[in-house]
């Protein structure tokens, strides 16, 4: 397996906004029950492993006083708790299948103490596709003291790193994909993970207008690597390790920027989205979640899309072999906050927002199954008619996301 980082991850925390629980009539923690972590912040995050593995977590069940007496303490996964993050954060979190975490019911502060930690553990395991979980830990009642208001419970949600191969591409591999009628969009966004190599794996961006997509619409949205617009600094010579955006009259001026300052590097996953609101005109490109450029085609317009090429500029102009995997075809346009969030992960195949999404996760065969069920559909080599095209993938190497 190839990583593309060396991080692993046990336990990772992060902070968000802060909870309160309800149906309690405390506001102060001042001699009350009540989970540590929340004091400070409403969730944080477990990273799981493979299928299977186990991982471990902790919250701290604490009193606001030193207790007298042992404190008997109810804890439980408590879905309204849930309900009120994801209300709250605008997220859409499923509780974890109880037989996939192990979380004691009753614990004890003993007397003469003010807390006591509660581990748990998390088996790994394989959920609905592209459907985030956690588990809503809450202080359900304590023996003789009150429970506070505001600390009562806290979110863990669950990540786990995306894994999967990815098939290669080139200029025989050219797919008409399967369209199957005009979508008039005033609003979309267009997202990918791509890997640029040579044939020799030991360079890449080789040649000029390497294509990777081309919509048939009334308006042109029509991305490449390469353009003879750059020229290297040191020896004059064209650059192509750029992605180029041509769209409503631009071109030149919507890429990925200047190779001699900002140059894509071969042989690495760069994640790239695109998007448009009509509202505004604009159009942004950003790489690897971040805004990398901003422009401008006129507000009002509406893209009637009847028809895409991918991987379509021929022999002469693609030379490479270019890795592509979670193809994704919004019909909004999405925020650098979202892009960012699920550019390293699975989102719902049922999502009613995407147009079409291929995860290219098949590792065989001549067919990419877009999974949104809305009848789009790509074969390897379906477009290629100057030569005897290719029906399968170049390659099919497995590479994780984290």
């Amino acid at each position: 397996m190839k990583k593309l980082f060396l991080k692993i991850f046990a336990l990772g925390m992060f902070v968000t906004s802060f909870t309160a629980c309800e149906n309690a009539e405390y506001d102060a923690i001042d001699n009350m029950v009540f989970i540590s972590e929340a004091a400070s912040a409403s969730a944080g995050e477990i990273i799981l492993g493979k299928t299977g593995e186990v991982s471990t977590g902790v919250v701290t069940v604490r009193a606001g006083r030193v207790a007298q007496s042992n404190i008997k303490v109810q804890i439980a996964l408590d879905k309204d708790a849930l309900a009120s993050y994801n209300s709250r954060n605008d997220v859409e979190f499923a509780m974890i299948p109880a037989e996939y975490i192990a979380l004691p019911s009753e614990v004890e502060i003993p007397a003469g103490s003010s807390q006591v930690e509660v581990p748990f553990t998390v088996t790994s395991f394989d959920g609905e596709k592209g459907v985030e979980y956690a588990a809503p830990i809450k202080v359900m009642s304590a023996t003789g003291v009150p429970v506070s208001t505001g600390a009562c419970a806290y979110i863990y949600t669950f990540g786990k790193p995306l894994v999967q191969k990815a098939p290669g591409f080139s200029y025989d591999s050219k797919m008409n994909m399967v369209w199957p009628e005009q979508v008039d969009l005033t609003n979309f966004t267009l997202e990918w993970w791509a890997r640029c190599t040579n044939r020799n794996g030991n360079g890449g961006f080789s040649v000029n207008n390497q294509a990777m997509f081309s919509f048939s619409a009334n308006k042109e949205l029509y991305i490449r690597f390469g353009d003879i617009v750059y020229v290297d600094q040191n020896t004059g010579r064209n650059m192509y390790n750029f992605l180029q955006i041509k769209t409503m009259g631009i071109d030149a001026n919507y890429d990925s920027g200047d190779p001699n300052k900002n140059p894509l590097k071969w042989g690495e996953w760069i994640h790239f989205a695109h998007t448009y609101d009509a509202a505004t005109g604009d159009v942004v490109l950003y790489m690897n979640g971040k805004e990398v450029n901003r422009n401008n085609g006129g507000a009002g317009t509406v893209f009637n899309f009847t028809g895409c090429s991918m991987f379509g500029s021929g022999y002469t102009y693609f030379k490479d072999i270019v890795e592509m995997c979670q193809l994704r075809m919004w019909k909004t346009t999405r925020t650098a906050a979202q892009i960012a969030k699920n550019m390293k992960k699975e989102v719902k195949y049922n999502d009613p927002d995407l147009l079409f999404y291929f995860p290219m996760n098949e590792g065989e065969g001549e067919i990419l199954n877009d999974v949104t069920g809305n009848g789009f559909g790509l074969s390897f080599g379906s477009g290629y008619t100057d030569g005897t095209p290719k029906k399968e993938a170049y390659s099919w190497n497995e590479y994780t996301w984290e």
